[in-house]
């Protein structure tokens, strides 16, 4: 991050309905395990429940932040982008708040690559678009684009407004 004053600043992470959803399998393979204690019945595959168990429990880690400053824009992905990368309004060409559909477009939620960049969501269809003038080095390859998603897209307008962006 910089020292200019943040206009705004926004930490997001998967629904809760989400994660409650994958941790099912991990309730149910408690129950299992605790009737195989039980009556000593051989328990199902408990490898595809732990495995939905652990999927849960690392998604529940993941978070999105994204700043914006009167000189730059920067992201996290946590973990897969663990250091913040710092876009300089210098080398963006145009920042957009745009609604967008996450499945056609990118394939879904989460660290996705579309056919015009890279996304980094973890919910919804709003984000900021921001195009380079010259293609960046993210997480996968170099690209022109980069959409983050957001859950404040007219906060992040009226920021915007004030950069002269």
């Amino acid at each position: 991050m910089t020292n200019n004053p943040i206009l705004i600043h926004e930490k997001q992470r998967f629904p809760k309905w989400l994660l409650l959803l994958l941790f099912l399998p991990a309730i149910v393979s408690a129950v299992v395990v605790w009737r195989y204690v039980e009556t000593g019945e051989e328990p199902a595959s408990l490898v595809g429940l732990g495995v939905a168990f652990l999927v849960g429990l690392f998604m529940s880690f993941i978070t999105l932040e994204s700043s914006l400053t009167t000189k730059d824009i920067s992201v996290r992905f946590f973990p897969f982008v663990y250091k913040t990368k710092v876009f300089s309004f210098k080398e963006i060409d145009s920042v957009d708040v745009i609604t967008y559909k996450p499945i056609l477009e990118y394939g879904g939620w989460g660290l996705r690559r579309g056919k015009t960049g890279l996304a980094y969501n973890v919910s919804g269809k709003q984000g900021v678009l921001i195009t380079f003038k010259e293609a960046k080095k993210l997480f996968w390859g170099s690209h022109k684009t980069l959409l983050i998603g957001t859950q404040k897209p007219d906060a992040w307008r009226e920021a915007l407004k004030s950069t002269g962006q």
